[in-house]
């Protein structure tokens, strides 16, 4: 399967959460750290009106946006008391695995004071990797049992936020896609393929995909929820926002190859009981405490990659 960028991405840590677009600056419902990443830049585009301000970050000094490095605590705080926004969303993660977990770790548990500070409500955006992929299906009561880095960065990184903010929102998110544009992982998988040099997708390893584009609706009504919408139910300590559908890797990326009418010969089938170093074989998530409304948005793969974006942002519903 393609490599959609794992876990609620949003923009790197170790050179910025990135992007801000603001509507006006009285005190904001909705400030996003990394915005212009790859959930971060979804949610300020499907949040529409709900929003006195989408608010993201970056040190690329984008136009519009606000700058910021989430490794600079006190940085951190005075946009964060600057901005006082009622919610903040931290959809900014490092931009690749091997980046060390302090990156991570102290970026998330940065934002989580600053918000906690300001009075916030804070999303804060992990992942199924935080799982082993051998005891699920997992629900949000499940421990955390990483066997990556990237998986043991970010349960560290939801430890370092409960305690910095004691009620965050904790929302876990499975494999992120997007074919309209493709995403960076499933640009470089299809470079890879036109190259002949397309790696392995797992038959073995199952996933719950999800469309960032679903994820970010979910993302808006679960803001919705915590500044005070009365239609919506109260979410609990820990959110998960899996796909509908478990099906594995190279069974997505045929999917995948189809909605892009390629050859369904680039998806070169492997098993991911022989990887090394190990890899989680099933990270199937379950939403047994997430409200339903909170997963509505989230359409199977056929649906979603039939039409790529959801016509009616949350927002306008």
């Amino acid at each position: 399967m393609p490599a959609p960028r794992d876990e609620g991405q949003g923009t790197r840590l170790d050179r910025a959460p990135r992007g801000a677009f603001t509507a006006r600056m009285e005190r904001p419902d909705f400030l996003v750290i990394g915005g212009t990443g790859l959930v971060g830049g979804a949610l300020v585009r499907r949040a529409g009106s709900l929003v006195t301000a989408a608010t993201a970050f970056t040190r690329d000094g984008m136009p519009g946006f606000r700058r910021l490095d989430a490794i600079d605590a006190a940085a951190t705080h005075a946009l964060v008391a600057e901005l006082g926004p009622r919610v903040v969303v931290n959809a900014a993660v490092a931009s690749r695995p091997e980046h060390p977990p302090a990156v991570v770790v102290d970026g998330a548990a940065h934002v989580a004071r600053a918000a906690h500070a300001a009075g916030a409500a804070l999303v804060h955006l992990s992942t199924d990797m935080v799982f082993d992929g051998a005891s699920g299906p997992y629900d949000e009561d499940a421990p955390p049992s990483p066997i990556t880095p990237y998986g043991a960065g970010k349960a560290a990184a939801e430890s370092a936020v409960r305690a910095a903010h004691p009620r965050a929102l904790i929302a876990r998110l499975p494999l992120l896609y997007r074919i309209d544009p493709p995403d960076r992982g499933l640009s470089g998988w299809l470079e890879g393929c036109r190259a002949g040099r397309g790696y392995t997708l797992y038959v073995d390893e199952l996933r719950c995909p999800a469309h960032v584009d679903d994820i970010a609706d979910a993302l808006v009504l679960l803001v919705r929820a915590l500044t005070g919408d009365p239609t919506l139910p109260a979410p609990p300590p820990i959110v998960h926002l899996p796909g509908p559908r478990a099906l594995s890797r190279h069974a997505f990326g045929l999917l995948v190859l189809e909605a892009l009418g390629l050859p369904a010969a680039w998806a070169v089938a492997g098993r991911a009981a022989d990887a090394v170093p190990p890899r989680p074989r099933e990270l199937v998530l379950v939403a047994r405490r997430t409200p339903l409304s909170y997963l509505t948005p989230l359409r199977p793969p056929e649906a979603a990659l039939a039409t790529p974006t959801p016509p009616t942002p949350p927002a306008a519903r």
